[in-house]
């Protein structure tokens, strides 16, 4: 995200664990730390999503609806791939059932069950119902084909996960507040609303921040005010990306690095490629090299050759 990038989420998690208030109900007497408020991290994590912020929903009904399917054909056929074909032959050789020719409107109720959730742990088949939440939930690490045929099929639906309502993190993350707002409130903010708030919080001495401000004014000068932190970074275009890494490097005060910009003004008005120039002279100053094609005559003016 564009967070991650800047390095501004991992700045806002030690703010909130060193300056947070929890909860009194979520009060369990162990200190916060930066971990609980990482989406990444086990103890920043919502259990039931991962921290990916969304969720699949399983359509059971959809599912089993063919009854002229055999066991083999449930699930876009998932039975066939090996690794629980493995798992499923002997499970139906033990209650009975033939993969191949069994139909579904053939099991009874009973069988059925057994299929759909498996025996309690009895067998090493876990059932239908938890395979494939297992599959969802990444425990495999071939799950993408299987997943991508049950949402084309309409079974499995993605959702924003009911736990955390989208945010990716734990309740200790989603009940412990800076001034009011969760660090998920803070990171969907429009990055020049999130500077103006935490501006208008008169802590002089509170280094983390006024790191953070001065990172988000170099977010600002260059252009990017209108994303948000919690912004996936394949959504932004390229000039964003292009200023992105700009205000990056701007901070970080590296020199003796040969720059390439491929257009950077495009989408921006007129004072906003003079907040860009001023950011590119910075980086010469700093002792760097920057070449840019460009086709904005003002903007090409500016150059030293």
């Amino acid at each position: 995200t564009v967070g991650t990038r800047m390095k501004l989420s991992p700045m806002l998690a030690a703010l909130y664990a060193n300056d947070g208030k929890r909860d009194a109900e979520y009060e369990d007497g162990m200190p916060l730390d930066i971990s609980m408020f990482q989406r990444n991290s086990a103890k920043g994590m919502c259990v039931r999503c991962l921290g990916k912020g969304a969720a699949y929903v399983l359509d059971e009904d959809l599912m089993f609806s063919d009854k002229e399917q055999n066991i083999a054909e449930i699930a876009c056929g998932l039975a066939k791939r090996a690794d629980i074909k493995k798992l499923l032959a002997p499970f139906c050789e033990t209650y009975g059932f033939d993969m191949w020719s069994d139909r579904i409107g053939d099991l009874n109720e009973e069988q059925l069950r057994l299929l759909k959730y498996g025996d309690g742990g009895k067998s090493k088949f876990c059932g239908f119902i938890p395979y494939i939440s297992m599959l969802v939930k990444g425990a495999g690490s071939t799950s993408g084909r299987p997943v991508h045929l049950l949402t084309q099929a309409g079974m499995l639906k993605k959702c924003r996960c009911p736990k955390c309502n989208g945010t990716g993190l734990g309740e200790q993350a989603s009940h412990t507040y800076f001034y009011g707002k969760t660090i998920a409130e803070l990171e969907d903010l429009y990055m020049g609303d999130l500077y103006d708030f935490l501006k208008s919080i008169h802590e002089e001495k509170n280094v983390l921040l006024s790191e953070i401000t001065s990172r988000l004014a170099c977010m600002i000068e260059v252009g990017l005010d209108h994303l948000a932190l919690s912004r996936p970074l394949p959504t932004l275009s390229g000039g964003e990306i292009q200023r992105l890494f700009l205000a990056v490097y701007t901070v970080s005060d590296m020199d003796s690095i040969i720059f390439v910009f491929d257009e950077p003004t495009i989408g921006l008005h007129e004072s906003e490629k003079e907040k860009l120039i001023r950011m590119l002279r910075k980086l010469v100053d700093q002792g760097n090299t920057v070449v840019v094609v460009e086709h904005d005559g003002n903007f090409m003016k500016e150059a030293d050759h």
